[in-house]
């Protein structure tokens, strides 16, 4: 009975249940010691237990966040949430760039406290543009997070990663991201307020070559730089493109004429949705391909 009044609770949130929410459906902490020795639970960190089967590499971050109010089930904490995912954790969250994840921030509205040594607040009452509920979590959108991690000084090559990958996959126009990187320019050793010298400075740093993005840049009809980004990417990564146009974006970056031209190879239209689309898709051929070796040698 006990592990059925568990397994309820987990259910609800992502296979996990706090010992608190466990005691208020008269489970004891005792109880549920038990069931981890038994194999049915499984400690994820103080306080806060995953059902074994139901693990996830975000699994940590979800804890943090459900330790922050333990009695409290996450969908009711969700109507109004008083902690969003943020900064570098929500980086790692939207799986952006590779930033190390050593402890757990959040934004908070007001003053909030932890005994644990790698939780972190920061304290902003956020707008409702500035965050979504993700897979159930309540976190910085992508803009936000970029915003955040360049006000809190985050180094530029780091940054870089994150905004390569942000403008590759989360359909992040270049516009938004000049916005928000705007007020940081001059951290980072741009004019104040030149979000677009320092968003083509860390695209730079990312390994899009400047030709690529200035080539986005053109008159009409040219790809956004946002588009420029994901077509460099395809140009390396889809087997059915040229050798000289690879070369060509690998080391010298692709004119405006070349971004069309690859465009028509791969039949491509102008929707930043089929841009996307076609990398992810190349991105899934070239990972296949890399298992396979693995696979041959396992059998």
């Amino acid at each position: 009975m006990q592990i059925a009044e568990v397994a309820a609770i987990a259910d609800e949130q992502w296979g996990l249940v706090t010992t608190a929410q466990a005691r208020a459906a008269s489970v004891s902490a005792q109880s549920m010691a038990r069931l981890a020795a038994e194999g049915v639970l499984e400690r994820v960190t103080h306080g806060v237990y995953r059902v074994v089967g139901a693990g996830s590499p975000l699994d940590d971050l979800r804890a943090a966040w459900l330790a922050l109010a333990p009695e409290q089930p996450a969908a009711a904490r969700l109507r109004a949430p008083d902690a969003v995912l943020s900064h570098r954790s929500a980086a790692r969250y939207h799986q952006l760039g590779d930033l190390d994840a050593d402890r757990f921030e959040f934004t908070v509205a007001t003053r909030k406290q932890s005994k644990r040594p790698d939780v972190r607040f920061h304290r902003e009452s956020l707008s409702p543009a500035d965050w979504q509920i993700t897979t159930g979590l309540p976190v910085t959108t992508i803009v936000k997070t970029i915003s955040d991690l360049a006000k809190t000084h985050t180094d530029g090559g780091h940054l870089a990663g994150v905004v390569r990958d942000a403008m590759a996959l989360n359909s992040v126009t270049a516009e938004e991201l000049s916005s928000a990187l705007a007020p940081y320019a001059h951290h980072y050793g741009q004019q104040l307020g030149h979000g677009r010298a320092l968003l083509n400075r860390l695209l730079d740093e990312a390994g899009i070559p400047k030709a690529t993005q200035q080539a986005a840049e053109l008159a009409a009809p040219g790809p956004s730089p946002a588009d420029a980004a994901l077509l460099h990417a395809l140009a390396l990564l889809d087997p059915r493109v040229p050798r000289d146009l690879r070369n060509r974006a690998a080391h010298v970056g692709l004119s405006t004429d070349e971004l069309r031209q690859l465009q028509a190879l791969l039949g491509i239209t102008d929707e930043p949705e089929d841009v996307q689309e076609a990398l992810r898709a190349a991105y899934e051929a070239r990972a296949k391909l890399l298992e396979e070796p693995t696979d041959q040698a396992a059998t």
